[in-house]
């Protein structure tokens, strides 16, 4: 066998070894944090696809020109992501924080806390927005989407887990 030939088989070899420990890892976490990555996989990929950017920025701009017709802003956010980069990096950090809130946790709770830290979070920026936004005009049309505030929230669940012996 030629040396390219080998090349072809030991490279089929690593991707079916590749494709067995992603689903196994994907196979391991819990019913929510899965439902996040994928959701947000798939909304990357709608985006990527029709190029169209689903509306989902999270901008002092966008948000107070008519507040009451982006409420779902203050969920969808943390789904959005900029690129391919910030999905991966985000989901690398993302899975392993989750997955083990939501076991410990258990699932529903688990929900409840995603949710409530989507609003929260969300929250929180457009108060800092509209307070600091008169002194810092570009804080108006700062973009926040990703998993990036989530995984903030979740390591601080975690920290505070020890310190106060349960975020129940």
């Amino acid at each position: 066998m030629s040396s390219t030939a080998e090349a072809v088989v030991r490279a089929k070899e690593l991707g079916m070894q590749a494709g067995e420990y992603i689903k196994s890892w994907y196979g391991s976490l819990p019913l929510f944090t899965s439902l996040v990555l994928v959701s947000s996989l798939v909304i990357q990929i709608v985006n990527f696809i029709s190029f169209y950017n689903l509306p989902g920025c999270l901008s002092g701009e966008v948000y107070f020109a008519s507040p009451f017709l982006r409420l779902y802003l203050l969920l969808s956010n943390p789904f959005l992501h900029r690129g391919w980069l910030h999905l991966i990096f985000n989901s690398i950090a993302f899975a392993p924080l989750g997955g083990s809130l939501e076991k410990s946790l258990g699932s529903l709770r688990f929900l409840h806390l995603l949710l409530l830290f989507s609003v929260l979070i969300s929250v929180v920026y457009l108060t800092l927005t509209f307070f600091v936004g008169f002194i810092v005009k570009s804080l108006w049309s700062a973009c926040v989407e990703g998993l990036s505030g989530l995984i903030f929230a979740y390591i601080s669940a975690e920290s505070s887990k020890g310190e106060i012996g349960s975020i129940e």
